[in-house]
């Protein structure tokens, strides 16, 4: 089941990154703990790359109705892009910028990588 959360990153003086976004579950817990790139979003030369956390999430709603009415009328496309930014921060740093002489995947790693294919293919197909 789908919640809306509020993601907020704080970064003191410099700003923060926010994103409203819907996740289910597992969803979540795949992002908590996974780096993510949102490049210089704070300025010029400020290359916010950081773990995310899961006190960074705060849950808003898991009404349904209103999850489904936010998204018809277009009001969850604002804000920084948390799953983007850890696609473009762990997703493609360890799982496709690889060289030849890069040693495979391990297990673990490649069970991670399915993991992230399967929750958010949307993503995962920019980047195959």
């Amino acid at each position: 089941m789908q919640a809306l959360y509020r993601f907020n990153h704080v970064f003191g003086r410099m700003g923060e990154v926010e994103d409203i976004v819907t996740l289910d579950a597992e969803q979540l817990d795949l992002l908590v703990g996974s780096m993510a790139n949102f490049g210089e979003c704070l300025g010029k030369y400020s290359e916010v790359v950081f773990e995310v956390l899961r006190e960074d999430f705060t849950l808003l709603t898991d009404d349904q109705d209103f999850i489904g009415k936010a998204r018809q009328y277009g009001l969850l496309d604002a804000g920084d892009d948390v799953v983007g930014a850890v696609f473009d921060g762990e997703y493609v740093h360890n799982y496709c910028n690889r060289d030849e002489d890069d040693e495979e995947l391990t297990a673990e790693e490649n069970e991670r990588k399915m993991k992230f294919d399967k929750h958010f293919p949307f993503y995962a197909v920019d980047y195959a």
